[in-house]
């Protein structure tokens, strides 16, 4: 899947994600409120499976989840 970032990366000269690989997930509202999701610690495994070297969560609870679900290994 293409995403905003992606598209800006590409039609840019400079490299904004300097190589890495930045995955996330979350909802914004039109306000550009920030909800959060279910399912971050699922999320989060797979991207680490994925090898994803940046993974964007929402702060508060999914925050907090997923630092859990990294200490947990």
């Amino acid at each position: 899947m293409i995403t905003n970032l992606a598209i800006y990366n590409y039609l840019t000269e400079e490299d904004i994600t300097h190589g890495k690989t930045i995955v996330g997930t979350g909802t914004i509202d039109i306000n550009g409120n920030v909800g959060e999701i279910s399912g971050v610690k699922y999320k989060l495994q797979g991207a680490i499976k994925e090898k994803a070297d940046i993974f964007l969560v929402p702060s508060g609870d999914n925050y907090n989840e997923a630092i859990e679900t990294v200490k947990i290994g």
